[in-house]
């Protein structure tokens, strides 16, 4: 089972689909933080670097363009450089295709690139790996701190260069910042050691000694944790990976109502009926509410255990709760039935390389259930990769 935390919609058209949290995006972003906290949706390092130069230009420029629209631009230009040589992670292929004009003007506008460039997995761990200084996770408030200032000290001869773009000379290659480029070796060591011991660092630090097999073999019905893993924060993850469960279960139902209204093209169904359609998905979503209620719940409210007890109701009123929360391909009608809701129907579109909140560039192997591991583990063989290239 592969199961993302939470997803956004792509460049194109947005599809609903995606957008079915139930009411569990705050618990499942808790439960998300809580297994790797800080990490945002980085798994590799040349992102870090993007924005934290786009932080670097806006001041250097004199803030007259804002650091998001700087970080945007910078990125924008690499991909499309990146585009043309045919290199890996790649963005943009649709936005980017056939631009003739790579300024720094025409790429800093609005809606020159993708609507979730890989900055915006940068912005948590900007701040909480201490590389940047702010009050709060807005991005055009950041400022470097001395380890940002650090990273960048290696990466000069880019600076200078995306400085004349900026102030009107024509783009030339930054092929050090490509998205399959490795980090210098100072950077990535600096990275590294912020991830090991910054802030709240514990919980990264320990998952970064556990080998990774370790994990891919662990039991998750075991109240044991692995040796090196707190008792607390296997905790978190079991209850994390509880409620992804129980979720996923929650939508098979719901896609079995959707396929029953659009094939029979009825305008709705009585709780009843749609009890009867999602019957067997209905048992195996009270089997792991069970499980979830059985875990600790750290969420705030502890909303988990409430999306659980609702899940442990009778049918009729799992599918009337089910209903009302998603409200996208299903929704409660005025009159109490379950009709299509406004993406009912619609295909089901798999991520593409613009819309992947947690930066996957694969399927994650470590616990499906927690992709952010799997991009810790994913970020540290970078690093090592990067270091041990120079």
């Amino acid at each position: 089972m592969s199961v993302q935390w939470g997803t956004f919609a792509p460049d194109s058209a947005p599809s609903y689909r995606r957008l079915q949290t139930l009411g569990l995006t705050v618990a499942i972003r808790h439960y998300n933080d809580r297994s790797v906290p800080g990490l945002g949706g980085l798994s590799f390092g040349m992102p870090i670097a993007w924005s934290l130069l786009g932080v670097w230009l806006a001041e250097e420029i004199g803030n007259q363009v804002r650091p998001l629209s700087c970080a945007n631009a910078i990125e924008a230009a690499v991909m499309v450089q990146a585009l043309k040589e045919r290199r890996k992670r790649a963005r943009g292929h649709r936005k980017l295709a056939g631009v003739s004009d790579t300024s720094f003007k025409a790429f800093s506008g609005r809606g020159a690139y993708v609507t979730q460039p890989y900055r915006m997995g940068t912005v948590e761990p900007l701040l909480r790996l201490g590389l940047v200084v702010g009050a709060s996770q807005r991005f055009n408030l950041y400022r470097l701190a001395p380890p940002g200032e650090r990273i960048l000290q290696n990466l000069k001869a880019e600076q200078n260069k995306l400085r004349a773009w900026a102030t009107g000379s024509s783009l030339t290659r930054i092929g050090r910042l490509a998205p399959d480029a490795p980090l210098p070796a100072a950077s990535a060591k600096l990275l590294e050691r912020q991830l090991r011991d910054y802030g709240d660092a514990h919980r990264r630090r320990a998952l970064l000694d556990l080998p990774e097999e370790v994990l891919r073999e662990a039991n998750m019905t075991s109240a044991e944790p692995p040796k090196g893993i707190e008792q607390a924060h296997w905790n978190d993850m079991r209850s994390g990976v509880a409620l992804i469960q129980l979720r996923k279960a929650a939508l098979d139902a719901i896609a079995v109502i959707e396929e029953q209204l659009t094939s029979s093209g009825r305008a709705g169904l009585t709780v009843h009926q749609a009890a009867e359609a999602a019957g067997s998905k209905l048992e195996q979503t009270a089997v792991l509410a069970s499980t979830m209620l059985a875990r600790d719940d750290t969420s705030p409210g502890q909303l988990a255990h409430e999306f659980a007890r609702v899940c442990r109701s009778s049918a009729e009123v799992v599918i009337a709760e089910l209903a009302r929360r998603d409200g996208t391909v299903i929704r409660l009608l005025p009159n109490g039935q379950v009709g299509i809701g406004p993406a009912g129907g619609q295909l089901a579109t798999g991520m593409d390389d613009e819309s992947d909140q947690e930066g996957l560039g694969e399927t994650a192997t470590v616990i499906p259930e927690l992709p952010r591991i799997h991009n810790l583990y994913a970020l540290k063989r970078d690093l090592q990769l990067s270091m041990a290239d120079h």
